[in-house]
């Protein structure tokens, strides 16, 4: 694993060995390292063009985060700089990174955590260039947070429910806690403020019949869907009970398309009409 010259911190969607290998296929099967990550907190703060909020990360004293080391080649490097739109890759320190106390030692067998001898290559995380929470136009996506769930399960059922305690901005008021620490900027605390002052404040969506997350696995999502909501419940019951069906924007988009089709026809028959009108 040391001769690969780079570690990616995954703390969201690449926790998922599936959605990783969408990327860099050659990552399918590649050994990870799940590891906890001293002064980095997770948020839902980065708003995606498909019209989510997804994850990311802030950088906090105090924090800490779960997540899982990924070897990669310099060009494997590179695919994940062009996944990762709208986030800055920084470089984490060794010093900043310990095992999970609750996994197997044979986690960290022959790694740098195991091996004070062992030199660890640079090890990067993606961080969004603005922290912006979940709104009602960019909601927290249930297809998009079952991925992250799947690949967490997959270490295991601890590690979910450590992902579920950790991660901050199921609503705003959340990330207003160390709003005016260095690490955020002003813009940043300005929009948290503006989510948290409006009324409903809560922006999730269960999107699993018909997925908004471009790395969606509609199947996994429907066949796990109690085992899933059962974590989700016991950690978030609150926002759970809130979480809101996608039928209305289902509606809205048949609606759009009922729009679009009366509009082809009417073109349709102005043109026609132009034709008949120069022929005659």
């Amino acid at each position: 694993m040391n001769h690969f010259p780079h570690f990616v911190f995954g703390y969201g969607s690449l926790i998922c060995s599936k959605s990783r290998a969408i990327t860099a296929p050659t990552v399918a099967n590649r050994e990870i390292i799940p590891v906890t990550v001293k002064g980095v907190e997770r948020t839902w703060a980065k708003k995606s063009k498909r019209g989510y909020t997804s994850m990311g990360v802030r950088f906090q004293e105090e924090a800490e985060c779960v997540g899982v080391l990924l070897p990669v080649s310099n060009k494997e490097l590179e695919q994940f700089d062009e996944r990762e739109i709208g986030y800055d890759r920084y470089e984490l320190q060794a010093e900043d990174i310990f095992p999970i106390g609750f996994l197997e030692e044979a986690w960290y067998e022959n790694t740098f955590l195991s091996n004070c001898h062992m030199k660890p290559p640079q090890i990067w995380v993606y961080v969004q260039r603005i922290m912006l929470p979940a709104t009602s136009d960019f909601p927290i996506a249930q297809s998009y947070l079952d991925i992250i769930l799947r690949g967490c399960l997959s270490i295991s059922e601890e590690f979910a429910h450590e992902f579920m305690k950790s991660t901050k901005g199921w609503h705003p008021s959340e990330l207003l806690d160390e709003s005016d620490d260095s690490s955020s900027s002003n813009s940043d605390s300005e929009n948290v403020k503006e989510e948290t002052d409006k009324p409903d404040g809560f922006h999730w969506i269960n999107d699993r019949k018909d997925p908004i997350y471009v790395r969606a696995d509609m199947e996994y999502s429907l066949k796990k869907a109690q085992e899933l909501d059962f974590i989700l419940h016991r950690y978030r019951p609150q926002e759970f009970q809130r979480r809101k069906s996608t039928k209305r924007r289902q509606s809205q988009r048949r609606m759009s398309i009922k729009e679009l089709r009366r509009s082809i026809e009417t073109g349709n028959r102005t043109i026609y009409s132009t034709i008949s009108t120069i022929t005659q």
